[in-house]
């Protein structure tokens, strides 16, 4: 074998070599890039259902929240009536004392007219 046959040997090895590292290479990349995505696809099934987990106690709160705004409504309206009803309890007692009052007067002007001859 002729030195350029050796030498054009030694060259087409060592391509054949640096094309073999090239493809290990990109092998390897695309090995990686699979196992990454992998990953990804994972993390966003596991962010996806702690954003479902999330939403749904967000939704149980709003519920919570507005059976709260009617019982405090209902709190309210009965607050007001009962108000309502004390305010009415007040105005007849008031009205039975100015009577009592006027009966009592009634009462000790009639004894005293009589402690007086009359």
């Amino acid at each position: 074998m002729s030195q350029q046959d050796h030498d054009n040997a030694d060259e087409s090895r060592r391509r054949d070599e640096e094309r073999q590292r090239t493809m290990d290479f990109i092998l390897r990349q695309q090995a990686q890039f699979a196992t990454d995505m992998q990953q990804l696809r994972e993390t966003q099934t596991r962010a996806e259902q702690k954003w479902e987990s999330t939403a749904n106690g967000i939704n149980a709160l709003l519920a919570i929240a507005e059976l709260h705004n009617q019982e405090i409504q209902e709190m309210k309206d009965l607050a007001k009536a009962q108000a309502e009803a004390q305010a009415r309890t007040d105005r007849q007692m008031a009205e039975t004392d100015e009577r009592l009052n006027a009966l009592v007067n009634v009462v000790e002007k009639m004894i005293s007219d009589k402690r007086n001859g009359g």
